[in-house]
């Protein structure tokens, strides 16, 4: 299986024109884009066509062959998403990931609470299997319904402020080398769990990313 060589890219919109996803480019649209602003109106107020004005994650596609954002034109990264529609889960779920080791078993590099009050997970696929596979795997374990429609490699994600991020593994910035020796060592990588941890490790590693 071929993947690209990044793994996610970054829009303003849904209809944004996709860009090298980083660190500093995620928290430079939560702020342009009014991010926290936005979910508390979602949120709080039921205001859920305001979720087409947040920012967004490419989580499954490097680029677009044809500059058109078609699953037959996505150029895969090797992750999968796993999209749980019901509402109120995600600490539920978070916890029983932590207790069950499941971040380690499936590789699991994001976990956040969604705008609409759903939960959003990527993780690696398995080589040699299929995405619904590795979807219907993951949410068998958790004991959940997920959204069927998410399986092609082209669908979107929208942000969420950092306070709704359980974890963000900063490997989702880099660029992807599928050799033994590096998978092995991504496996033993310090796993980011929340976002004060994700805020110390960034102030140790400012020099890797070029956060400002």
């Amino acid at each position: 299986m071929t993947f690209a060589a990044d793994m996610i890219q970054v829009a303003s919109s849904f209809s944004g024109k996709p860009r090298k996803a980083s660190m500093a480019a995620y928290r430079q649209l939560l702020a342009e884009n009014h991010v926290e602003e936005i979910l508390q109106d979602v949120k709080q107020n039921k205001n859920l066509d305001r979720k087409k004005e947040l920012p967004v994650w490419l989580p499954l596609a490097q680029c677009f062959n044809n500059g058109t954002r078609k699953a037959e034109d996505a150029v895969p990264s090797g992750l999968f998403f796993l999209d749980i529609d019901e509402k109120g889960l995600t600490e539920q779920l978070w916890q029983k990931v932590q207790d069950e080791n499941l971040i380690e078993e499936f590789r699991i590099v994001y976990f956040a609470e969604s705008a609409g009050g759903g939960t959003h997970i990527w993780a690696w696929r398995t080589p040699g299997s299929t995405i619904e596979e590795d979807i219907q795997k993951l949410a068998s374990r958790l004991g959940v319904n997920y959204d069927s429609h998410v399986t092609d490699l082209a669908r979107c994600c929208f942000m969420v402020s950092e306070q709704y991020v359980k974890l963000l593994d900063p490997v989702v910035f880099e660029a992807i080398d599928h050799s033994p020796l590096t998978i092995q060592l991504r496996r033993r990588r310090p796993i980011i769990v929340n976002v004060l941890s994700l805020r110390v490790w960034h102030r140790n590693q400012r020099s890797m990313f070029n956060v400002q």
